[in-house]
């Protein structure tokens, strides 16, 4: 980690001096990983959108969650 961070300093100094001094809204925006608090909130928005389905659709069935 260390070695990809000396060389992409080296490629281009003022973009990674800019990279680290992003405000966490830019951040989130490059994110390759979601944080557990925007997962959680995703999670709501599907429940309530099952439940929604569920009450005009009793017979509906969550789809399985593929991880």
């Amino acid at each position: 980690m260390i070695a990809l961070k000396t060389i992409l300093k080296e490629i281009d100094p003022l973009a990674f001096d800019e990279a680290l001094n992003m405000n966490p809204a830019t951040k989130k925006q490059y994110a390759v990983k979601q944080d557990d608090e925007d997962r959680k909130a995703m999670d709501k928005k599907w429940d309530k959108i099952n439940a929604k389905i569920k009450h005009t659709q009793p017979d509906y069935e969550e789809p399985k969650i593929p991880f």
